[in-house]
């Protein structure tokens, strides 16, 4: 059966090569569209963004965060509330995680470029790979960032992306950047010339109650996020698995979106458009689904019992082991072949022994082979090294 693992210590630096280059180019997006530093500064941004991305992708995240602060103060003192809010309340319900940032910030390159906007879907797709619970919460909030982005900008519509009749903008970003970054003055103006805080927010929220089809978007990106992680679980690291999993999330999302035009959305349904905006993003995402189940993992730190990390094995004594279970016992364990897929369990009664293993993991040493145990009665195959999952401690 067709499967490909990723080794996490090995290719970990090809993990964070690959989000330095997102978020260089979400670095490069935002300083485009909300001109603040000077521009000998703002390459020295994207560069400093990049670079901490690679080196340690949560101390990326938070540098980002801050590093863009500003460039929200300069145009909105209320969005800085806002921006500051929402980071504060996201980053510990785990949804701005570094995956979870780089989620959003596809979202974010796809609506302020048109010529991306059909690759959108992109985003509640790969948020499922996040987790049932964090990837459904991610999707939701990812649709609502995108809405209220395109919002801002005053656009009818962000590929699939439905936002009602073209507006104005409500907020006209400042054309030019600070002289010096050590000049403030900025910030007693802002304070006149930016629209009332109330009602920038009016403007902002309240086309939520007067259109359903933009609330009704973000339920129908938690539900394609949530049922993508849903089936993930069960994927086992095989192919066919994530790719039934792509494909529940991209029939929720089709089947959701036809019936959002047809129902909330006057006009033609434009069935190319529709399955463009659909199939393209999901045959990305079967594509690259081996690196997204791993990239959660792969872009924060080390923890004992990460799934693929050596540092978190933890080897049972031979001698306790022949105390509890016997020399005997332990002849009959299985081997493990060529991978992890053919394996075998051992019986539960061995395997119910090494409870005591301290975290409740441990992996145990047999004549021929290895195997793992979860301390509940059960062992499961995880791969070649032997190292042990998380989801089983």
């Amino acid at each position: 059966m067709l499967s490909l693992v990723l080794d996490l210590p090995r290719h970990r630096l090809v993990f964070h090569g690959a989000a330095a280059l997102l978020a260089a180019a979400f670095a490069y997006v935002v300083t485009e569209q909300l001109p603040y530093y000077p521009a000998a500064w703002q390459w020295m941004i994207i560069i400093a963004v990049a670079g901490l991305w690679f080196l340690k992708p949560v101390g990326g995240l938070l540098f980002t965060l801050a590093a863009f602060a500003l460039p929200v103060a300069y145009n909105s003192m209320t969005l800085l509330g806002v921006y500051a809010l929402t980071s504060l309340l996201l980053i510990p319900m785990e949804v701005i995680s570094p995956f979870g940032f780089l989620v959003v910030a596809a979202a974010t390159i796809a609506v302020s470029h048109p010529q991306w906007s059909w690759l959108l879907l992109l985003a509640p797709l790969a948020a499922g790979f996040a987790g049932t619970r964090s990837g459904t919460l991610l999707g939701a909030v990812t649709c609502l960032w995108a809405e209220l982005l395109a919002l801002l900008g005053g656009q009818a519509s962000a590929g699939l992306l439905t936002l009602g009749s073209q507006t104005a903008p409500i907020l006209s970003p400042r054309s030019a950047s600070v002289a010096s970054l050590l000049d403030f003055s900025w910030l007693s103006a802002a304070a006149s010339t930016a629209p009332s805080g109330g009602e920038l927010l009016s403007k902002l929220f309240t086309p939520f109650a007067g259109q359903p089809v933009l609330v009704s978007q973000v339920v129908l990106w938690a539900v394609a996020s949530g049922v993508t992680g849903a089936l993930l679980v069960r994927s086992q690291r095989l192919m066919p698995a994530r790719l039934l999993a792509v494909l529940g999330g991209t029939l929720v999302l089709g089947i959701g979106y036809l019936a959002l035009f047809e129902l909330l959305v006057q006009g033609n349904v434009n069935i190319g458009a529709l399955a463009v905006g659909v199939l393209a993003p999901a045959a990305l995402v079967t594509v690259a689904s081996p690196v997204l189940e791993v990239a959660p993992a792969a872009l924060v730190p080390s923890v004992q019992g990460q799934p693929g990390d050596t540092a978190a094995r933890k080897e049972l004594p031979v001698d306790k082991w022949d105390e509890l279970a016997g020399v005997d016992a332990i002849q009959g364990c299985s081997v493990l072949t060529t991978d992890w897929q053919s394996g075998v369990f051992c019986g539960s009664l061995l395997l119910g022994a090494i409870a005591t293993g301290g975290d409740g993991c441990c992996t145990v040493s047999c004549p021929k082979s290895k195997i793992i145990g979860d301390g509940k009665g059960g062992a499961t195959p995880w791969d070649r090294s032997c190292s042990c999952p998380s989801s089983l401690c």
